[in-house]
């Protein structure tokens, strides 16, 4: 407050005194900040030390990010073993029964995680894709192969609800494949329309959002219903039974995996 005062003074008696008025306003001489060798040294080390630090920061958040692709790697790696060794018990249990529904969501499972195991192993090469239509793809396939696996275990318990109570499950599966078809074909539309038409991209990617949103409330709509239906079923077996508590456990668990892998 003194220096800004002593500057006001200095403006109303000697206003054509630029070094008295920046010597004024400042409080300092203005010719040892410009002319010390020291000084010069002195803010070079102060911004030496702040960069530092700030680079150390950077550094750190970029271990951490890096360490943390590397855990959801290996998670998603540990999952995708456990399906392809589910798989291969179900095929010696029972190979005469050829690929069932059970049998391809396990294999879908394993391609799933592979692929997401794949992408966060290498996230940095990916990130790194200039063109952005390729970068998204190659980010969005594991979420395709997510609706997939799910949908076709929505589709499993829907078939053995459908059986249990005797009503026609035929059209399950062609519903499976019709719903399907068209994610993919749209998915892949929008990305060709990116690529060649980039001056709507803004407006591409908000439907993008909003389609995806919808896709997963399809989803999870189909999971909640026919998971819950076939809860509750499960429940109305006799409470000694040693495959009610199999299924209920087995419910239970794929249940939370889309969670944990979503």
């Amino acid at each position: 407050m003194d220096g800004w005062m002593h500057g006001a003074r200095l403006m109303m008696d000697s206003p054509a005194d630029p070094v008295s008025l920046l010597t004024g306003l400042t409080g300092n001489s203005f010719s040892s900040r410009t002319n010390g060798p020291a000084d010069d040294k002195s803010v070079l080390g102060n911004f030496s030390a702040d960069g530092g630090t700030s680079y150390a920061n950077l550094g750190s958040v970029a271990d951490f990010e890096e360490e943390a692709y590397e855990g959801l790697a290996a998670a998603y790696a540990f999952v995708g073993v456990v399906a392809l060794v589910q798989l291969v018990r179900i095929q010696l249990r029972v190979p005469e029964y050829g690929w069932t529904t059970q049998k391809v969501f396990h294999l879908l499972n394993f391609f799933l995680c592979a692929a997401r195991c794949a992408v966060f192993l290498s996230w940095e090469q990916v990130q790194s894709i200039k063109d952005y239509v390729p970068r998204v793809a190659i980010l969005d396939v594991p979420s395709l192969f997510f609706f997939t696996t799910y949908t076709l275990l929505i589709l499993f318990w829907a078939e053995i609800y459908h059986q249990a109570r005797g009503v026609p499950s035929e059209d399950l599966r062609r519903t499976f494949c019709f719903l399907n078809v068209a994610i993919y074909i749209l998915q892949g539309g929008v990305w060709i329309y990116m690529h060649f038409v980039p001056e709507h991209m803004d407006a591409l990617i908000y439907l993008t959002k909003l389609f995806r949103a919808g896709v997963a409330f399809t989803g999870a709509f189909g999971f909640m219903l026919y998971g819950g239906r076939l809860f509750v079923m499960l429940n109305t077996f006799p409470v000694e039974s040693r495959g009610r508590r199999n299924k209920l456990m087995e419910d239970v668990l794929l249940g939370c995996a889309p969670r944990m892998c979503s």
